[in-house]
């Protein structure tokens, strides 16, 4: 019988250790929260594709940009290549990517090349579509033209 017992209570350790529990850790202070790591969201940068899908977005939009017969006239004289280049860093820039871009904003460098508001307009308007055009989500196409303060930012909702 003392081996029976002995056979019953080795078999049941076993068993309580290979199903055993996880084991939590304890503080001190029981008022104290606990943190939870939590996935960070992916930046504004990383939803519009990163660094390749940005050059080809940029490409579409100046080569919409030069399509259009009234903005075409404010940018002939431009670099096309330097504009391009310029372009993707200014984008990543403003939408939390790595670059070593330090020019000036989109804004800014319209303003310098004396593009008027009806300018500036256009090339929002085009930059949007190119947006829309690579299926970049509206609320992520307008972050970024927030982001690039071409458009005001809307209200919140209640």
């Amino acid at each position: 019988m003392k081996r029976l017992s002995m056979l019953v209570a080795s078999c049941t350790a076993v068993l309580f250790m290979a199903n055993a529990a996880p084991v939590f850790a304890q503080h001190d202070d029981p008022d104290m929260e606990w943190e939870m790591a939590e996935e960070e969201a992916p930046n504004l940068f990383a939803r519009l594709g990163g660094q390749e899908k940005v050059a080809t977005i940029v490409g579409d939009f100046v080569a919409m940009v030069m399509a259009d017969d009234k903005l075409k006239k404010l940018f002939e004289k431009t670099d096309q290549m330097q504009w391009k280049k310029d372009l993707a860093g200014q984008i990543a820039k403003a939408a939390g990517g790595q670059t070593d871009f330090a020019g000036k904003s989109l804004k800014e460098s319209l303003s310098t090349m004396h593009v008027s508001e009806e300018g500036i307009q256009g090339v929002t308007r085009q930059l949007a579509a190119t947006l829309e055009k690579h299926k970049i989500a509206k609320t992520d196409g307008d972050a970024l033209l927030v982001a690039l303060e071409l458009k005001k930012a809307e209200p919140a909702q209640p």
